[in-house]
């Protein structure tokens, strides 16, 4: 499975629902390679990753994937993610 990386914001509510749901994705995808980086603790880490507006924004292998907008929905957000997982996996 390719490294998935989750760049993050501590408090921020859709990084909030992100955690959720990182942990629903490690069930149905057990050997997943997360790293997550919190853009607030480690701000050069996270910009290394490039441009980005909005938190949570996940990459696989470097390569930006998803990146949350305000008003996703929750049932959204799932399914986009579960995509990128799927992805991952290939």
């Amino acid at each position: 499975m390719k490294k998935i990386t989750v760049i993050k914001l501590e408090g921020d509510p859709y990084c909030t629902q992100m955690k959720d749901i990182l942990e629903r994705m490690k069930v149905e995808f057990p050997k997943a390679d997360i790293e997550v980086i919190d853009k607030k603790i480690n701000p050069e880490l996270a910009a290394s990753f490039g441009q980005f507006e909005y938190v949570p924004c996940l990459f696989i292998e470097g390569k930006k994937v998803y990146e949350s907008h305000p008003g996703d929905s929750y049932e959204d957000s799932i399914e986009a993610v579960r995509k990128v997982f799927q992805s991952a996996v290939l």
